[in-house]
């Protein structure tokens, strides 16, 4: 089982930081210069807060599966 700190804190960076490289590298061609940081940064951000909130809906579900088992 993966320790939560893993989840709290090291899954958020990185999966930020890659997207943050992805969105950059297939805007570079579509925005100009000024405009690609933001806007890489922004779509960084709402791919980051997605999938906190998918893992976070995950364990919650598995949380509760374990507790109705355990009875």
């Amino acid at each position: 089982m993966v320790p939560h700190v893993v989840v709290a804190f090291v899954l958020p960076i990185v999966v930020f930081a890659v997207a943050l490289e992805l969105f950059g590298r297939l805007l570079t061609n579509v925005l100009a210069q000024r405009h690609q940081t933001l806007a890489a940064f922004a779509l960084a951000l709402v791919v980051t807060v997605s999938v906190m909130l998918a893992v976070s809906l995950i364990l919650k579900r598995r949380h509760r599966n374990t507790q109705c088992s355990d009875r």
